[in-house]
Parts: C-alpha cells; structure tokens; sequence
C-alpha cells in the first residue's frame, strides 16, 4: 500500500498523489484510517498536488486535526482538492493551516457543506 511505499523511503520524492473516489463510492477514509494517510503526508515533503476527493466523509473533527496537522508538513503543496468530503463545521481546523500553506495557489473545497463556524 501507500504506507509501504513511503516507508521504503520513497516519500521524500512523491509530488503527485491522487486518493479519489467515484462519487457513490465516497467515504474511504474515517478516523481509524485517517492516522494512516497522515503518517504518509507527514513524510512527503516534496508533495505539491494531492488530491483527496470525496474519501474524508467519514472523518470526524478528530481526524481532520490530525489532517491539518500532516498538511503544515506538505511545504510544496500547491494544489489542494477536498472537494465532495462534507467536511463542514469540522473544517475549521484545517483552515488554520491551509492560511501558512504559501504555497497554495488552489483550493477546492466544493461540496463540503462548509458553514459559517467551518469558514472562521
């Protein structure tokens, strides 16, 4: 798997990292796999475009900490898609930190069910 890959110290080159699913098919990723996809992240300093499109709907405001907390590590990531995650109020956390992300030139967050605590 992805852990396997980072782990044989292949991490340090990945730039490109698309974890989607097919919309009906959303909902991979909760908080018992979210440890997992942040112990990768946190080792992918070179990551620039990543992709997690409709897999975090699971997560809950536990997960998305540790979330944010794996992306203050992606110092390269310019391109960012949490797009069909229904993130919500839970949000919150990672806007904090997608605010020191400079290298982010775009972000989607469409189709998150983001409110007005989520966006503070």
């Amino acid at each position: 798997g992805l852990g396997d890959v980072v782990e044989g110290g292949a991490g340090g080159w990945l730039v490109d990292l698309d974890l989607s699913i097919a919309p009906g098919h959303a909902g991979w990723i909760g908080d018992e796999k979210s440890a997992t996809l942040v112990g990768v992240l946190g080792e992918c300093t070179a990551l620039a475009h990543l992709v997690l499109r409709n897999i975090l709907t699971r997560i809950s405001a536990v997960g998305a900490k540790r979330l944010a907390v794996a992306l203050r590590e992606c110092k390269a990531l310019a391109h960012l898609d949490l797009s069909g995650s229904r993130i919500g109020s839970r949000g919150g956390r990672l806007a904090e930190v997608l605010r020191e992300c400079m290298a982010l030139v775009h972000l989607d967050l469409s189709s998150n069910g983001i409110d007005d605590t989520g966006a503070r």
